[in-house]
């Protein structure tokens, strides 16, 4: 009884219950735009590092925003608050209290940086070190307040004195033996010492062993495949900082971030520095060789590298993904740094 007459009530009022529906999602999707209205068509694009930002256009904007009411200046200020920037210094005041707290000489001005617990490179005091800081830029009534600093790049210390000082104190052969299942293996590169240097840098906490091990290990599977040691180690670096043990909150693992199953397709154990860093190379080279021959092969590489071949074939070039068009950057710049610092 209750079946047939609710089909009746449908019968008789479908029309009116089909223009309520259609009314009530209309609704819906009014409510839906004024929200995403209220947001800025250039939020998404504070995920994404802005390289050109200077502190210089900043205080440029607060000089004209004071002196002349400049509402555009007003306006380009507010947006750049909490938008990601890359800006090179020098660490000074570094302290550890709740996190870290530091100033950063840029050159144009000295800055108040403040980082999380979980910003790695900084559980040793790293004063006087040259570093870049990926942070967010905070406004406050109008001016420039501070950098909230998300990761901290470091970098070789200017003019090679820290470098130089090392080798005179371990006076580190060029030319290491290598045993390998074939035997010994000579090997000679003039970035051997700098590796060893670089690692220690670092990773102050490694023993001369292990920070041998890293180096050895990027050497032979560089010159095995033909890729240049300061470009792994500059991929390195940006990818675990020469951590053996790190591990990704995507379950990366090691000094080349090696996926599990990764890691399983070559036979390795991710967690020994030597066969990470050789599972590691060779799927580098494989990237290298899928995109040969393109003028911008070394840009797609690493993208594929850190995003995977497939979004880069997608995309038909490097993915719309923050992560992975700033990875390009900096291990480029990184590349760039170590190639011109000691060869």
């Amino acid at each position: 009884m209750l079946f047939f007459i609710f089909n009746r009530f449908l019968i008789t009022y479908r029309k009116f219950l089909l223009s309520s529906i259609c009314i009530l999602l209309l609704i819906i999707s009014l409510i839906d735009i004024s929200i995403a209205g209220k947001y800025n068509s250039g939020d998404t694009y504070k995920n994404i590092i802005n390289h050109d930002l200077t502190l210089d256009k900043i205080h440029m904007w607060e000089y004209n925003v004071k002196n002349n009411n400049d509402n555009i200046s007003l306006e380009k200020l507010r947006f750049y608050s909490g938008q990601m920037i890359f800006w090179k210094g020098y660490i000074n005041n570094f302290q550890k209290k709740n996190g870290y707290f530091f100033t950063l000489n840029t050159g144009e001005k000295t800055v108040n940086v403040y980082c999380g617990n979980n910003v790695r490179n900084l559980d040793f005091n790293r004063n006087g070190c040259k570093a870049g800081i990926k942070g967010r830029i905070v406004i406050k009534d109008d001016k420039f307040s501070h950098i909230e600093g998300k990761s901290v790049i470091l970098m070789i210390p200017p003019a090679g004195k820290q470098y130089r000082d090392f080798q005179l104190k371990y006076k580190i052969n060029p030319s290491f033996i290598l045993n390998t299942t074939r035997g010994q293996i000579k090997m000679t590169d003039d970035f051997y010492p700098f590796i060893i240097h670089w690692v220690f840098f670092l990773n102050p906490h490694y023993d001369t062993t292990l920070a041998e091990t890293i180096a050895k290990a990027t050497i032979y599977y560089g010159h095995k495949n033909n890729i240049d040691s300061p470009l792994l180690l500059a991929l390195f670096t940006i990818e675990s900082a020469m951590d053996y043990d790190a591990v990704s909150s995507g379950g990366a693992i090691g000094i080349g971030q090696l996926m599990p199953l990764t890691a399983k397709a070559h036979g390795v154990d991710p967690y020994d520095p030597f066969q990470n860093i050789g599972a590691s190379v060779i799927h580098f080279k494989g990237c290298l060789n899928e995109w040969k021959g393109y003028e911008n092969g070394l840009d797609l590489a690493l993208a594929s590298y850190n995003a995977g071949s497939g979004a880069v074939s997608y995309y038909g070039g490097i993915p719309p993904y923050s992560e992975t068009q700033n990875y390009v950057f900096f291990v480029k710049l990184m590349y760039r740094l170590f190639t011109n610092y000691i060869l």
